[in-house]
């Protein structure tokens, strides 16, 4: 097997991971959730680009439509990336003007049997394609710096995560093209590291990814009431110290702020940007670690029970958690 075959099978393989990839997420995963579903336009149109690329590097001939409907690919994935990102703090579904950003990608297809390679491509439309594919990887970083706090640390994480695989990705066209600094076929072999890389990356976290966006589709919350509700809820711990209760729950929160649990776990979730249980310990612990060295004559589950812990193992590992040290070793260390 010569090194052509092995980049051959690779670029191949990459492609074609990538159309599974948009297929799953398009129609099968989290079919009323538009995120997932631009997700998948977005590595279907990625998957058609690679392979583009790859018939016009390993075959004689590729069909003028085909290679036309690789550039449309590329021309599309700039807004699906940038459609996604915003798709995930968006409260509303697809919008009349998100249609406006796919105009260029649907004119090539409508143009793809007349389009020819050195007549148009090699004549600045090639240029303008790249071109457009820097500018929407800007304006989605900018619109990703703008709304992180917004949304999850899992989906800040994978947005990031995708954004600069596509750069990589997308850059080896234009330092190829455009800086003639590397080989056209570093581009399919690039996208086969990276969405070999991706789809690991989303095989134990798409459900978190997804759920948050999913479960608060519905939510009509604007940015300023969301920010009420979180220095509501913060002062409330810091006034009345309602965690000291080892019964205190979601529930109970819910009842005492006359906030509905779901906005409650929706703040949680995506301005505290951690879940109720873990906020309301690390009240706890740092209210244990004033006990713990005032006190030295208290037991360790004395003082677990006087923080509102219901049981010593969750005090030691709320607290481990929090101070990277165990109970006792936090108070010898502070009291000697």
């Amino acid at each position: 097997m010569t090194i052509r075959d092995v980049l051959l099978i690779l670029c191949s393989v990459g492609g074609i991971q990538s159309i599974f990839l948009g297929i799953d997420f398009f129609f099968f995963f989290e079919k009323k959730n538009l995120s997932s579903k631009l997700l998948g336009g977005l590595f279907l149109a990625l998957g058609l680009r690679v392979i583009k690329s790859t018939l016009y590097i390993f075959t004689s001939s590729v069909p003028l439509w085909f290679i036309n409907a690789g550039f449309a690919a590329h021309y599309f994935v700039g807004p699906l990336l940038l459609l996604f990102v915003i798709s995930l703090t968006r409260n509303k579904g697809w919008q009349w003007k998100d249609t406006f950003h796919f105009i260029p990608g649907c004119a090539i297809i409508l143009l793809a049997p007349w389009l020819s390679i050195e007549g148009f491509w090699y004549q600045g439309g090639y240029t303008v394609l790249l071109l457009q594919s820097i500018l929407y990887l800007a304006f989605t970083t900018f619109i990703l710096v703008r709304q992180r706090k917004e949304i999850t640390d899992r989906q800040l994480k994978w947005s990031i995560v995708l954004t600069v695989g596509i750069f990589i990705f997308l850059f080896t066209y234009f330092s190829n093209y455009q800086l003639r600094l590397n080989p056209y076929y570093y581009a399919p072999v690039v996208y086969a590291a990276v969405v070999y890389f991706l789809s690991f990356y989303l095989i134990k976290r798409r459900v978190l990814i997804f759920s948050s966006s999913s479960k608060y589709r519905n939510i009509n919350l604007d940015a300023e009431q969301a920010e009420n509700y979180k220095s509501k809820i913060i002062r409330h711990y810091e006034s009345t110290s309602p965690y000291l209760n080892n019964e205190y729950s979601l529930t109970k929160l819910s009842e005492e702020l006359n906030i509905p649990k779901h906005l409650l776990s929706l703040i949680f979730s995506s301005k505290i940007k951690t879940s109720f249980i873990d906020f309301t310990n690390a009240y706890r612990v740092e209210v244990a670690k004033e006990l713990l060295v005032k006190n030295p004559n208290f037991t360790v589950s004395s003082v677990a029970f006087d923080c509102g812990f219901n049981s010593l193992s969750s005090f030691n590992q709320a607290f481990k958690k929090a101070v990277n040290t165990t109970p006792s070793r936090y108070r010898d260390k502070h009291t000697n």
